[in-house]
């Protein structure tokens, strides 16, 4: 059992190695638009928003662990989006030692607003492709989203 298990492990490994770059080279460039001038917000600013807006509030540690960050700088994050009035702290209800960090109603229309300047810059970045390849790198990336959230 643990070759099988180190044998899907490899091949996990190696994929993830392969796709890194290619998201890179061939997504990020159409979410690389400014946002800081368009609407006051870094990109970390914007993830997180869209962490919160569709996953809804969560403590400090748990949108480090959605946004790859220490808890260093998640707190000057969260600091500069509770400054504009996007997010708001309070504490966690079940134990007070506990904060939980909650999208306020400007901070969802903005994560609406950056999703939607996101999509339509990539879709205008990805319009040249194929309709055929881009609805199978949509369903590789939904199976893929499926099975994460299984794990």
């Amino acid at each position: 059992m643990a070759a099988k298990a180190d044998a899907l492990a490899a091949r996990i490994f190696t994929s993830l190695m392969e796709f890194m770059p290619l998201f890179h080279r061939h997504l990020m460039p159409s979410l690389a638009i400014d946002l800081k001038e368009r609407m006051g917000l870094g990109r970390s600013q914007a993830k997180a928003l869209i962490v919160l807006a569709n996953g809804g509030p969560a403590t400090p540690t748990e949108l480090g662990r959605c946004m790859a960050m220490t808890k260093a700088s998640l707190t000057g994050l969260v600091d500069e989006l509770e400054a504009q009035g996007l997010v708001e702290r309070v504490n966690d209800e079940k134990d007070r030692r506990k904060s939980v960090v909650s999208p306020t109603a400007l901070g969802i229309e903005r994560a609406q607003a950056v999703m939607a300047a996101w999509t339509a810059s990539l879709d205008a970045s990805l319009s040249a492709h194929p309709h055929e390849d881009l609805e199978c790198v949509a369903a590789g990336l939904e199976n893929v989203v499926d099975s994460l959230k299984r794990l």
